[in-house]
């Protein structure tokens, strides 16, 4: 049960960020609280085609294989090689 105080944070779930009037409320929602305030403007993310053309990227220390490299890159992905990521 959660207040109706307005206390505004920014809550993150996987790769998604959205803004709650207050942690108990983001908490509730299933996310993590991250920062006071609300979530920073997220970029524009470019349009990017359904072509399949896998590529291997990678992110901190994050490897993971996309449907194709417009798709990585717009999640922050550095590309490594084509293909599927081994």
């Amino acid at each position: 049960m959660c207040s109706f105080e307005y206390a505004p944070v920014c809550g993150q779930r996987a790769d998604r960020t959205r803004t709650f009037s207050n942690a108990c409320l983001a908490r509730a929602d299933g996310f993590r609280v991250i920062h006071s305030g609300q979530c920073r403007p997220i970029r524009p993310q470019p349009a990017c085609t359904m072509v399949y053309a896998p590529v291997c990227a990678v992110r901190g220390s994050r490897w993971r294989t996309f449907s194709n490299s417009c798709l990585a890159r717009s999640d922050g992905f550095r590309i490594v090689h084509q293909g599927r990521c081994r």
